[in-house]
């Protein structure tokens, strides 16, 4: 509101700061990372390469990072999940992964820390079934509002992340 449309100095203004915030702002996107990642993320993974797609809720890689088309370089994806949803190819605890040592060549890991109890767990499985020399991607909310379900936990500030992914090297 403008001051011009107070009637009284005692009135009260209401402002609908929401509509006000998205008037003003592009807000941000808890996977703002991944809309301007160059380059291409798929890239990075090799032809006949093997994806982990850590709490995937059947995107099945949809990303918009993504401009390669994995089925034609031979790119296999392992939607995994906590519960069946369509797309997800394996239903199993993202701190207990069912899968062999050394045998993921990128692992991506969306909007999922901020859910599970015990993050840094999460991390450790990746950096387990990851080739040597394979990849991960984490991308979390930092300044965001809680937005269960399933049960929303924790903020990891850019430090924070880097704090749990301490077994990599940043590129």
């Amino acid at each position: 509101y403008h001051c011009s449309q107070l009637r009284n100095p005692g009135d009260i203004v209401r402002i609908d700061f929401r509509s006000l915030y998205h008037a003003v702002f592009d807000p941000p996107s808890t996977n703002y990372s991944l809309n301007h990642c160059s380059p291409d993320l798929y890239s990075l993974v090799p032809d006949n390469g093997v994806v982990l797609d850590i709490g995937s809720r059947g995107t099945e890689a949809s990303y918009s990072f993504s401009s390669d088309r994995l089925t034609e370089r031979g790119i296999r994806l392992i939607g995994l999940d906590i519960e069946f949803i369509e797309g997800v190819m394996l239903i199993a605890d993202a701190c207990a992964v069912p899968i062999k040592d050394d045998n993921i060549d990128f692992v991506f890991c969306v909007s999922v820390l901020e859910y599970v109890p015990i993050p840094q767990q999460v991390i450790n499985e990746a950096l387990r079934v990851l080739k040597p020399g394979g990849y991960i991607y984490l991308s979390t909310p930092f300044v965001f509002p809680f937005h269960p379900p399933p049960t929303d936990l924790f903020r990891f500030s850019p430090d924070g992340l880097r704090s749990l992914a301490k077994g990599f090297d940043a590129i």
